[in-house]
């Protein structure tokens, strides 16, 4: 993570660069606006300096472990193709598309931008930077460009300008506003985003004289993203080229099954998520700009499918079998008999610092007030959908879902609680660390049969299992800490 400082001086960098570039010193104009230099600059995190990854990366390389390697040209093929579709490919597509609009109409018209205006942008840029205490190449090679680049999209950056100013008849010397330049632009390129889903593959869209690849859009991705996620994402790509290999080494075969059983959980999952409000599984993917159908034929459903078959093996029937009462209890804990909870918090302070803070002794009294409406769940509800202060539950009228004896994210003391009591009953006041609460148990599932029990299991240690693995094989990449 940044430090606040380092926040603080990529905000004062952004801040100069995008309204410098847009003519507007004091303003930074949205992200979603999607226009050059305000986007693009908004879009890209510092870039990791090479010379500080693991010595083991060479030439292209950004990823490396013991049998294989990547390059960034395949990297970025692979986020193109994960997120075509999607919100965030979309937005690249639609950058590059803008950009290269622009590039087309002003040449169609024998527009060029005055080397005045860029020269006077690029001056001022330069100044606001050294009243920084840097300099102007400093801040743009931190943002992965080179100055000729950014002169570039400086350049695109005014002839956007004169387009708008020209179509829509803004008298000389106006410049348009943010809204009026993503207005002009989006006009001319809905359309296309529009056609790109039938592009083939390889191709972000490919419809007449235009042609965007999917590594072209995955680079502004790739861009896009803070270190932190291009590790997860790399660490996805070097699981999907390793695992079969792993397989095919132990005589292993990913068969149909797996990844429906995987498909079956990943249902139940979304199902039994109250936050969700009733969404599906296949409803949350198309809200994604994703299907089942990409899903089974996607390379991502296939590691978590061999990493079910590996967990088959290293938490074999001998594993469960020689488990110490201590582990035993501790996964009874985890994985056994779950109940749904819902609750209705109202936040507490120990010391008041101003007048609308509670005591927990207030909290608890207002509670108690609440608490004689609440005859049932349904009226439970109610109450905890208007008057509970955590707002994620709230929204589902205070379903916190189907907990465990022990839930990572959960107040010990409510599952003590939930645990400790009967079905349909209201529970509480429950001092919490974040103030006083009331719960009500909807239903109690008892603890699944040995063999959903023992997947159950094995399914929970898949991200502990990724982890073993690339450290097995030596994973270094550019983004690694």
């Amino acid at each position: 993570m940044l430090s606040s400082t380092r926040r603080q001086h990529d905000s004062q960098i952004d801040h100069l660069l995008s309204g410098i570039a847009a003519h507007e010193p004091g303003g930074i104009y949205p992200v979603r606006l999607m226009y050059f230099i305000p986007l693009l600059l908004g879009f890209l995190t510092p870039q990791t300096d090479p010379t500080d990854a693991s010595s083991l990366l060479e030439n292209d390389q950004i990823a490396r472990w013991n049998g294989g390697a990547l390059e960034a040209a395949r990297y970025e093929r692979f986020l193109g193709r994960t997120f075509r579709g999607k919100k965030l490919g979309q937005e690249a597509l639609a950058h590059l598309l803008q950009v290269e609009l622009v590039r087309r109409e002003a040449n169609s018209r024998e527009l060029t931008a005055p080397n005045k205006e860029i020269e006077a942008r690029m001056a001022k840029a330069s100044d606001a930077a050294e009243r920084m205490g840097t300099s102007l190449e400093t801040l743009i090679r931190n943002k992965g460009l080179t100055l000729a680049g950014f002169q570039d999209l400086l350049r695109d950056s005014v002839l956007h300008e004169m387009l708008v100013q020209a179509d829509l008849d803004l008298p000389k010397g106006t410049i348009p506003s943010p809204q009026q330049l993503h207005s002009w632009t989006e006009e001319r390129t809905n359309s296309l985003l529009e056609i790109s889903s039938t592009a083939p593959l390889g191709m972000a869209i490919e419809h007449e004289s235009w042609a965007v690849t999917e590594a072209e859009v995955g680079a502004i991705i790739r861009a896009s993203l803070p270190d932190g996620r291009n590790q997860e994402y790399l660490e996805q790509l070097v699981l999907q080229l390793h695992l079969p290999i792993w397989g095919a080494e132990k005589g292993l075969i990913l068969t149909d099954d797996v990844l429906e059983e995987e498909i079956e959980w990943r249902q139940s999952q979304v199902a039994g998520n109250p936050v969700l409000g009733g969404a599906t599984y296949e409803t949350l993917l198309a809200s994604q700009g994703s299907s089942l159908e990409s899903v089974r034929a996607g390379a991502e459903l296939r590691v978590a499918g061999w990493l079910r078959i590996l967990s088959r093996q290293v938490w074999d029937a001998n594993r469960f079998e020689n488990l110490s009462a201590e582990e035993r209890a501790d996964l009874n804990a985890k994985f056994g008999e779950s109940r749904s909870v819902s609750w209705f918090l109202l936040r507490a302070v120990t010391e008041k610092s101003g007048p609308l803070d509670r005591s927990f002794e207030e909290a608890s009294t207002e509670l108690l007030n609440y608490a004689s409406s609440a005859t049932n769940a349904k009226e439970f509800g109610k109450i905890a959908g208007l008057y509970s202060e955590d707002e994620a539950s709230r929204v589902a009228q205070g379903k916190i879902g189907w907990l465990h004896r022990i839930e990572p994210g959960i107040d010990p003391a409510i599952l003590e609680a939930a645990f400790s009591s009967e079905p349909n009953a209201l529970i509480g006041p429950i001092r919490t660390v974040e103030g006083q609460a009331l719960a009500w148990v909807n239903a109690i599932q008892p603890a699944p049969d040995k063999e959903v029990f023992r997947n159950t299991v094995r399914r929970s240690l898949h991200q502990e299992m990724r982890q073993e693995i690339l450290t097995e094989i030596g994973l270094k990449t550019i983004y690694s800490q």
